[in-house]
């Protein structure tokens, strides 16, 4: 009976383990975008350790509008793609935001944006950004 018992336990040690090693080193980025009023938003980005050393914020701008300003500022801007990025280094587990200002009226739900980072593996996630 004894030796049942030890080889249950040993499995049980050794799923605990394995799960451990499977779950572990698994960065997360996911994010909202909140209205803040009529012409600002607010990107807010979750992290959860262990954070990716840098990630890419992209969001795709309909047509007529323009970026007034943005905290932080924006690392590029494509005219002809109607897309801006933020380059984000040195990112530390917790929560992020980016606030951007429009020059009209803007819905929300009509922004398209996704953030792209590397795992510890070094794949490259996409996660959507949505309202």
């Amino acid at each position: 009976m004894s030796n049942y018992f030890v080889r249950i336990v040993w499995c049980l040690l050794l799923f605990t383990i394995a799960d451990v090693f499977t779950t572990a080193g698994i960065a997360d980025m996911t994010g909202t975008i909140e209205q803040k009023d009529e012409k600002t938003v607010c990107l807010n980005i979750k992290v959860t350790k262990p954070a990716p050393s840098t990630a890419i914020i992209t969001m795709d701008l309909p047509e007529g509008i323009t970026i007034t300003k943005s905290e932080p500022n924006y690392s590029r801007f494509s005219q002809e793609k109607r897309q801006v990025q933020w380059l984000l280094k040195d990112i530390k587990p917790g929560a992020t935001k980016i606030v951007v200002q429009f020059d009209k009226q803007i819905d929300p739900t009509k922004l398209q944006s996704v953030v792209r980072y590397k795992d510890a593996a070094g794949n490259t996630i996409e996660s959507k950004i949505s309202k």
